[in-house]
């Protein structure tokens, strides 16, 4: 009788605790479809300055191909190509700087539910120890 009351006593003082803790599985399963989104995203991002680099690959075949007689095409040419590759490196920089941010603010989260983890297991107290039969 005395380890059904105690039992019982446990479950009560344990269902705090086991509410928080799903609580806090339901904001980690938040945070793990955000970094599949941002991870899509950045795919994206990938296949995008790929497609970038491809373009000025072949806008500098073009331009190594142009006629050395018609200066002007041919520094309009280089204005683009200088301006694509500027366009490319702004990319990776903001790709990088989003992959940065999204682990940042992942173990930002994920480091603040541990606190309230360890904080709700610390207040609750420890199942009482049976005393001999």
């Amino acid at each position: 009788m005395r380890l059904l009351t105690l039992f019982g006593m446990l479950l009560f003082l344990a269902a705090p605790a086991f509410a928080q803790n799903a609580q806090i599985n339901a904001r980690l399963a938040g945070l793990e479809q955000d970094v599949a989104a941002m991870r899509d995203e950045i795919q994206k991002l990938r296949e995008e300055v790929q497609d970038l680099r491809s373009a000025l690959a072949r806008a500098q075949t073009r331009d190594n191909t142009a006629n050395a007689a018609n200066t002007e095409t041919r520094r309009q040419i280089n204005a683009v190509n200088t301006a694509n590759t500027e366009a490319l490196r702004s990319l990776e920089i903001r790709v990088n700087k989003r992959i940065g941010d999204l682990g940042t603010a992942f173990n930002r989260a994920l480091a603040e539910q541990d606190k309230k983890v360890n904080a709700a297991l610390a207040a609750s107290p420890p199942p009482p120890h049976p005393v001999g039969p």
